[in-house]
């Protein structure tokens, strides 16, 4: 028998106790291996509801038995060579006592992705989607995952929306080591807020303004339209005090303390944080 291991958890922006203890996984067997690899695993979800699972180098076929009926899930996989493919996990995602499924089928040089099949009252299961690196916590519904793209680290929370479905309510990136972007959004999918936090700041908390100061070489710092990037509006001294507001990979949006946004160039002035 082969134990996979455990998930790994989110960064630390979630400020939230993460438990190995909350998922439970499920044993390994590798029935056949090379080219050839193939993986057994059983496991015992609630009375009388059992699932399998068969894991081959480009697919897994998912089983359900029980509570009357049988449901199959033919998921497509990928897998790092070099890398053993992820466990299966057992979590009540949606408070109704009743256990979901983590599927792992992909598994990269940094993420790992799932598909997580949910269970119904009715004792059907439906594919909530593909989810990277999910992790539980204690203190808050749902999950969070964890994916790395290039350089930046995106960390969202995920909540059951009124249609018995995950969406991401919460996203946090990392920006250039001293401030993060965080975006929020409703259950359409929607961003309904966009700001930066500094990156200690921990995913569930309330960010507190980053405060900041025009500073360039030159002694003067153009601004520009916050709609059309190219058109300036006015010119501040170097040392002016703004709070940010946003960030990308062009600059950032600020606002003045007289309540004013502008829009200032990453290439042409350093902002230092207070």
């Amino acid at each position: 028998m082969v134990h996979i291991r455990t998930l790994s958890t989110a960064s630390a922006l979630a400020a939230c106790t993460m438990t190995g203890a909350l998922a439970q996984s499920c044993d390994t067997e590798r029935v056949a291996t090379g080219i050839d690899l193939t993986l057994q695993q059983n496991v015992t979800l609630q009375d009388g509801v059992t699932a399998s699972f068969t894991t081959h180098e480009d697919n897994t076929t998912v089983v359900i038995d029980g509570g009357g009926a049988t449901q199959q899930f033919a998921l497509e996989n990928y897998w790092a060579h070099d890398r053993d493919p992820e466990q299966v996990l057992t979590i009540d995602i949606n408070g109704d006592d009743r256990l979901d499924l983590f599927v792992g089928i992909g598994l990269g040089m940094v993420n790992a992705d799932y598909t997580l099949l949910l269970s119904a009252p009715d004792g059907t299961w439906h594919d909530a989607g593909l989810f990277t690196d999910p992790s539980f916590c204690e203190d808050a519904p749902g999950f969070l995952t964890s994916a790395r793209s290039g350089p930046h680290w995106f960390i969202s929370y995920w909540p059951m929306g009124d249609n018995g479905r995950p969406y991401r309510q919460i996203e946090q990136s990392t920006f250039d080591g001293i401030i993060d972007r965080r975006k929020t959004f409703d259950q359409t999918g929607t961003m309904t807020h966009e700001t930066v936090v500094i990156s200690a700041t921990a995913l569930f908390d309330t960010p507190a303004p980053v405060q900041a100061q025009l500073k360039d070489p030159s002694g003067t710092i153009t601004l520009y339209d916050v709609s059309n990037r190219q058109t300036a509006t006015q010119t501040r001294a170097s040392g002016t005090p703004v709070t940010v507001l946003t960030a990308d990979e062009d600059g950032f949006t600020i606002a003045l303390n007289d309540g004013t946004a502008h829009f200032v160039r990453r290439d042409t002035l350093t902002i230092d944080l207070n």
